[in-house]
């Protein structure tokens, strides 16, 4: 049997040993968010319904969302990944409304504040 990762354990892991963002803009990153994309947006609440991208990483996800319109929100454990999120989304007119470092286990926000929620990684 092998113990849990900590938390501490797995920020360190994905802000120096793995290029989260690489693995998203690779061919088989690109073509698992277009084809993710098109499954959400058949289930999800018309735009601009409030989104909570749980686990959103970089924010591949948040910012295709938002360009369709979406209130995004994103959240996620790795202060590096967030800090990547909003320099890369800069520029973004449509760019998320919220950046949150967070654990998906323990978010705080308000009951029914969002129409949906998409998590990916935490799961």
């Amino acid at each position: 049997m092998t113990d849990s990762p900590t938390l501490a354990s797995i920020i360190d892991y994905y802000s120096t040993s793995y290029d989260e963002h690489r693995r998203h803009e690779d061919g088989f990153g690109r073509i698992q968010r277009k084809r993710t994309l098109q499954i959400l947006t058949t289930h999800l609440p018309k735009p601009p319904a409030r989104m909570a991208d749980i686990g959103g990483a970089t924010g591949p996800y948040s910012l295709a969302l938002s360009r369709l319109g979406y209130e995004v929100h994103l959240f996620d454990l790795v202060p590096v990944h967030v800090r990547q999120a909003k320099e890369l989304m800069k520029p973004e007119a449509q760019a998320p409304a919220g950046y949150v470092v967070g654990d998906a286990r323990a978010l705080s926000f308000v009951a029914d504040y969002f129409d949906a929620a998409i998590v990916h990684g935490p799961l």
